[in-house]
């Protein structure tokens, strides 16, 4: 007993310093630091500019325009939670994933014009960010447009008299709106290059990160202060239930994120073994596509209503639209699943491409025990990764419709969980855990590098002084 108690106080001890050692290499790296800083410095001036309203307007009962269910709730999610306010960056960087996305589908064999360029090297991929601004733009004029009028003609938008005419709500808004999704992708991209973890995800991180005390504060105004007497305790309970239903759900999707099928690998000319555990491995994420497939799938839904907003308030047409194909309508979540499902697969293998991976393991000597190098790899990896993409699909169309399928039962939807949102909460906030373990290494080694050159350097000059300068 008393060792047990003794090794568990070594691992508690060991523990402590380790972390404080960790800690203090963590302040050491002063330019991992300064990366830190300077991100959250930016991720501050967004949530600064999120609080400013569009000029010449006032925004009123947005918690009812942005309805995660409706088109507005989207705007808001992508938006980094900016539309609430009407705000001038209200617009995020919607335009931008939109295009993203789009142009990654038009990469693929498919679209020969896009995919040679894609395959093309440096101009290529510069041409392709050429046009993905373009579209950016586009998508971005029209999505500002249906905003302004959405909020307009649903009564949630009220403009001073002077400027309530027909030019300033579909140009002077639009503009102002499409100007603060630019300063917003210019934040994302300085984030990306001199900060940590990827600027645009970031953002709608923040959006989602801000939200929840609120959302928590909700739901214990729900559970608790609603109920009073005898019941407050039931409520308590209740309260507690939906805490550890939401870190059970972060903890679910971090493990299926981070989870891996590995395949043996073998290399002609550096020795056969029979032993997997020696063989090196090709990881496959369980969930290649990542987060792209919901977020595609909520923006090619949500166009009808985008296109319902410009139709006549009270059009029969835009009756239908609004009142199927949210969300929260069977037709309107039916085919938000089967979107999903749909590019689960697609961009599974648009990512991994089996057809290159097998190219490179042909011309390294690497093949896969029991499969033939080339075609057969490339229809054994395919297999595989479809495998493991139909389940990726249903584990994605499950957590993303949780949240529908729970308002449709009844429940509060200021207090559901929304699926699209944990979802790039958990794997926004791994990837920049990830980059920032991964640069404090390299900057590590990078330290010690430079201090085996500064010795070897001293080293020298001492050889140097006791030879008396030798020529070589």
């Amino acid at each position: 007993m008393r060792n047990k108690i003794l090794n568990g106080w070594r691992g508690t001890s060991a523990f402590f310093r380790n972390t404080k050692s960790k800690t203090k290499n963590f302040f050491r790296n002063k330019q991992l630091l300064t990366k830190i800083l300077y991100t959250l410095l930016l991720l501050l001036i967004f949530r600064i500019a999120a609080t400013i309203t569009v000029p010449g307007v006032k925004a009123f009962n947005t918690n009812a325009a942005t309805d995660p269910s409706s088109f507005l709730g989207l705007m808001d999610m992508m938006g980094g939670g900016a539309i609430k306010r009407f705000s001038i960056v209200a617009l995020g960087i919607s335009p931008y994933i939109t295009a993203s996305i789009l142009m990654t589908i038009l990469q693929s064999e498919f679209f020969p014009p896009i995919y040679r360029l894609a395959n093309s090297g440096a101009a290529g991929r510069r041409k392709i960010n050429i046009i993905t601004r373009w579209l950016t733009l586009i998508f971005g004029i029209f999505q500002a447009i249906t905003i302004a009028k959405s909020f307009e003609s649903q009564g949630f938008l009220t403009i001073i008299p002077s400027l309530n005419t027909p030019w300033f709500i579909y140009f002077g808004i639009p503009v102002i709106l499409l100007a603060g999704s630019m300063f917003t992708l210019f934040l994302g991209e300085q984030i990306t290059q001199k900060g940590v973890g990827n600027g645009t995800s970031l953002i709608i991180f923040s959006g989602v990160a801000v939200g929840l005390p609120s959302k928590f504060k909700l739901a214990y105004d729900f559970f608790v202060s609603s109920n009073g007497g005898a019941s407050t305790f039931v409520g308590i309970i209740n309260f507690v239930g939906y805490i550890a239903l939401f870190l059970v759900l972060i903890f679910v999707i971090a493990y299926i994120y981070k989870s891996e099928r590995h395949i043996p690998l073998q290399q002609t000319g550096r020795g056969l073994t029979q032993d997997k555990k020696q063989m090196s491995r090709l990881p496959i994420k369980v969930n290649t596509a990542g987060v792209m497939p919901v977020m595609f799938a909520a923006l090619i839904v949500v166009i009808p209503l985008q296109v319902a907003q410009l139709l006549p308030r009270y059009s029969e047409s835009r009756f239908w639209i609004e009142h199927n194909m949210r969300f929260t309508d069977p037709i309107g979540l039916s085919l938000y699943i089967l979107v999903i499902l749909i590019f689960t697969l697609i961009m599974s293998i648009l990512i991994f491409t089996p057809s290159k991976v097998a190219e490179n393991f042909s011309k390294n000597g690497t093949f896969i025990p029991g499969i033939r190098p080339g075609e057969e790899t490339e229809v054994y990896l395919t297999k595989v990764l479809l495998r493991l993409a139909v389940f990726s699909a249903i584990f994605l169309s499950v957590i993303s419709a949780s949240s529908y399928v729970e308002q449709i039962l009844g429940m509060d939807r200021n207090i559901t969980f929304s699926g699209t949102s944990l979802i790039i909460l958990v794997s926004v906030a791994i990837e920049t855990l990830n980059q920032i373990k991964t640069r404090g290494k390299s900057g590590k080694i990078t330290k010690i590098q430079k201090h085996k050159m500064v010795s070897k350097n001293k080293k020298g000059t001492k050889e140097d002084n006791s030879t008396g300068g030798l020529l070589w």
